[in-house]
């Protein structure tokens, strides 16, 4: 049984793979004050540090500071998140929209 993931996937050319292999893993708009990620940062590491398989994947920061993809109601990652700039992200439909002070889930699962 094929996912429709790999169906799309298998029919990518090498110039679009090589087109998705240069894409920044983050977007950062000064003139916004903003950073545009998929998944997520975490806290207190330096944007240039942070771990690319995370910010696609990253849900929850549990109290012990353990990062995963999972999503438990009370420790999203953006919670942890003090800025100064704000982050816009996705890949938590079921949380819904999520509005900390610097940081606001779009993925609404619609």
């Amino acid at each position: 049984n094929t996912s429709e993931h790999y169906r799309i996937a298998s029919r990518l050319s090498q110039d679009d793979v090589a087109w998705l292999h240069n894409l920044p893993w983050y977007i950062s708009s000064r003139d916004l004050g903003t950073l545009f990620v998929h998944a997520g940062f975490v806290a207190g590491i330096r944007l240039a540090n942070q771990n690319p398989r995370l910010m696609m994947n990253m849900r929850s920061i549990l109290p012990d500071g353990t990062v995963t993809s999972k999503s438990f109601s009370n420790w999203p990652w953006s919670r942890l998140w003090d800025g100064p700039q704000t982050v816009l992200f996705g890949h938590d439909a079921d949380r819904g929209l999520q509005q900390n002070e610097h940081a606001i889930g779009l993925d609404t699962g619609c």
